[in-house]
């Protein structure tokens, strides 16, 4: 069995358009009567007989406009300033469209041939608004999305003009200072590391030998292995250990002595090893 999926069916919304159009239609070819609209020639000299109505520039204009904003608004393409602006440039346009159909019948119906100065004016920079915004939302939804666009609303520029900004290598982000939003993040070098080798090595030492002189002071028959498991050394060190403890529990002197014979063994064994 076969289950597919049913679109929508869009003929009601064609059907509720097509007398909408319409009335939008004529009514912004007609405001574009009253305000001066009319037949031009666009290219005189070149194409003489080509007549153009600029009256239609008007709906064909905003309503576009309206309709291709409100098309990215509810899709949700592009980033979210591209979506944030096409809501607002959305509402913007139908809000002149609405108030432009009731001028017009306004007028019509008080009988004015010629619309007055302040609508003439509005009328005529339409195209050139509705050439802004449709250009800004078609560069914004072309933009990709970026994760760091929200970094551009503490600098006042558009979200796709974000301030240039250094990206830190993962290897020294560990190294780097906290930066302030909006300014350029820079590397710090680390700071030089000390060589602390050799008093790691004797405090280590001296660490050792002091636990296993506490073992041997519990239990003074662990073997080197045994000591060497415990304190998690190798069993060369927990021998040598084992044997100058022993030597220190036995006699005081012969501590003594089996101490500095140790440090004898020890300086030559770095003394090879340098």
């Amino acid at each position: 069995m076969v289950i597919t999926e049913s679109r929508p069916r869009t003929w009601p919304l064609w059907l509720l358009a097509l007398p909408a159009f319409v009335a939008v239609w004529s009514g912004w070819v007609g405001m574009g009567k009253l305000c001066g609209f009319g037949v031009v020639q666009p290219l005189p000299g070149i194409w003489d007989s080509l007549h153009l109505d600029t009256s239609i520039t008007l709906p064909i204009g905003m309503e576009a406009y309206a309709a291709y904003a409100i098309k990215v608004w509810l899709s949700g393409e592009g980033s979210p300033a591209a979506v944030q602006f096409a809501r607002r440039s959305t509402i913007t346009a139908l809000t002149v469209g609405a108030l432009g159909q009731v001028i017009y019948h306004l007028l019509t119906a008080a009988g004015v041939d010629h619309a007055p100065w302040p609508i003439t004016a509005l009328a005529a920079v339409l195209p050139v608004g509705v050439l802004g915004m449709g250009a800004t939302l078609a560069h914004l939804v072309q933009q990709p999305h970026d994760e760091y666009a929200g970094n551009a609303g503490n600098t006042g520029l558009p979200p796709t003009h974000v301030t240039a900004e250094y990206v830190v290598p993962r290897a020294t982000r560990a190294t780097t200072a906290p930066t302030i939003s909006g300014a350029a993040r820079l590397p710090q070098r680390p700071a030089p590391r000390r060589n602390t080798t050799t008093t790691r090595k004797t405090s280590s030492a001296g660490d050792t030998a002091a636990r296993v002189a506490d073992l041997l002071s519990e239990d003074r028959h662990l073997t080197s292995a045994a000591i060497a498991d415990r304190l998690g050394c190798s069993e060369r060190t927990a021998r040598r250990h084992r044997t100058a403890a022993l030597a220190q529990l036995d006699s005081p002197a012969e501590a003594d002595e089996a101490h500095n014979h140790i440090d004898i063994r020890t300086d030559t064994e770095k003394e090879h090893a340098a």
